[in-house]
């Protein structure tokens, strides 16, 4: 059985598994009755170890892709490392060292230590407002040579046909990743596709963002979420969505990054790709916020 951590305040619930690289599976707000993730019936009964394809596992809730998302072999000190699907993260047990769920902004702080890499991979998770969850990430490098790494917000969301996306100021322009037919000529990167067309895409805001900065609208549930980070830390964004068109799921994400994209690869090629250096620690705040729309 996987152990739920549950955080709570007046107006949202936040639930959060150790076992499954620290998965947020519900981010809730118990006043408008929203929950902001997408879920799984079947969540927690699939087993998933290092390596496993992320299909295989559980395609739901938020979870962090590093130190890839591509599967891929990459040259590191002369050796040969392969980054699993979705990175490690996402599929390794996470210790819990501090857990205070009884006080004004309750929080979670969870920790690993890589099995591919060097690294000490920590978070805490804060309900830091009524209406806001605080991501804040530690990724130490302790070894003693640089290593490139994708870290990508895998934040699967609901998918409604009448939502809304927000991006930050000042994009205009995408480039695709998926050559997928859910690409016509006027292409709403606004919009999601409808049900009907069981398509799935995937695109990225063509180079760095201004602003960290974007979310979603849903006028059919009179919400909204945004998120907000440093965009000198994530300065790329992509999102991913299915309509059906991956294993039936009806779902999108909004990916914020440190690279562009989507394996080391073609980061390296596009020049955006991330080096941890020897002893250098990555930290970064991720901001979740839940509220109404005001018409």
């Amino acid at each position: 059985m996987l152990e739920y951590c549950r955080l709570e305040n007046g107006n949202l619930t936040v639930e959060v598994v150790p076992e499954r690289g620290g998965k947020t599976i519900s981010i809730f707000d118990k006043l408008h009755k929203f929950e902001l993730l997408f879920q799984r019936a079947d969540f927690g009964t699939r087993a998933v170890d290092i390596g496993s394809p992320f299909g295989q596992g559980d395609a739901s809730g938020f979870d962090d892709a590093f130190p890839g998302i591509d599967r891929e072999q990459v040259m590191i000190n002369g050796e040969t490392v392969v980054y699993p699907d979705h990175g490690e993260v996402w599929s390794c047990r996470m210790d819990r060292i501090d857990f205070d769920d009884n006080c004004d902004k309750p929080y979670i702080v969870l920790a690993m230590d890589s099995r591919i890499l060097p690294y000490h991979y920590e978070k805490k998770i804060q309900l830091t407002d009524s209406n806001e969850v605080t991501y804040s990430y530690l990724i130490q490098n302790t070894g003693t040579f640089a290593f490139p790494c994708l870290w990508a917000c895998h934040c699967l969301v609901r998918y409604e046909e009448d939502m809304r996306l927000i991006y930050p100021e000042g994009v205009t322009e995408f480039q695709t990743v998926l050559n997928q037919e859910a690409y016509p000529p006027r292409y709403d990167y606004g919009r999601v596709p409808p049900r009907q067309m069981a398509s799935m895409v995937k695109y990225y805001a063509l180079g760095k963002v201004s602003r960290g900065y974007c979310g979603y609208d849903y006028p059919t549930q009179g919400m909204q979420c945004r998120f907000h980070y440093d965009s000198e830390k994530l300065p790329y964004l992509g999102f991913w969505l299915t309509a059906g068109g991956y294993q039936g799921d009806y779902n999108c994400a909004l990916e914020p990054t440190n690279g562009y994209y989507d394996n080391i690869a073609t980061a390296r090629k596009n020049h955006a790709c991330y080096s941890l250096m020897p002893g250098e620690t990555f930290q970064f705040d991720f901001k979740v916020t839940l509220n109404p729309i005001t018409f």
